[in-house]
């Protein structure tokens, strides 16, 4: 007979709870994301009773559970996760935050740069239509220009357009 404690529900049930714990994920914040995520609307309480052994836990819901905390699901039914592999998932969930905030701060320094730019410009009198145009055009987008710069790339914006006007008109006189 099967020691209870080494049954695949005890074992899921415990691991569940090792693994939300360790990812700081309450209950209710596990069930949130699991409907999120299409999968059964689950509250607390269900959670509480699934970790406790005293609510089945049905297929789609442990497949939603390792889905919602990032895991694959047979993780979920091994009774215990050596050190060395918790290290290293450790170490793998560090470097991924750090890459996340490294995007993040880069994106933030472009997207303050920009607004800093367009503040600039809105101060030294450029219109917003101008502004729209030169950012339509694809002017604006990653670099910093000078304010003269800029009003030699409007000027090249403007003849670019007028000369296509002008084509347009002679095409529509040829025809």
């Amino acid at each position: 007979m099967q020691n209870p404690e080494e049954r695949p529900e005890s074992v899921f049930a415990r691991r569940m709870r090792e693994v939300r714990d360790e990812r700081a994920v309450s209950q209710a914040s596990l069930a949130a994301v699991m409907a999120a995520d299409g999968g059964p609307r689950l509250d607390s309480t269900a959670i509480t009773r699934m970790e406790r052994g005293s609510r089945a836990v049905r297929l789609d819901e442990a497949v939603a559970v390792a889905r919602a905390l990032d895991v694959p699901l047979d993780s979920l039914l091994r009774p215990e996760t050596p050190l060395g592999e918790q290290l290293t998932r450790a170490t793998k969930d560090v470097e991924d935050a750090d890459r996340r905030h490294l995007l993040a701060t880069a994106e933030r320094a472009g997207a303050v740069d920009r607004f800093r730019r367009l503040r600039q410009m809105c101060a030294h009198g450029v219109s917003p239509d101008e502004l729209v145009s030169l950012g339509e055009l694809g002017v604006l987008n990653g670099r910093s220009y000078s304010l003269d710069e800029l009003a030699e790339k409007e000027t090249a914006v403007k003849a670019r357009r007028g000369g296509r006007e002008a084509d347009g008109g002679e095409h529509q006189q040829e025809a």
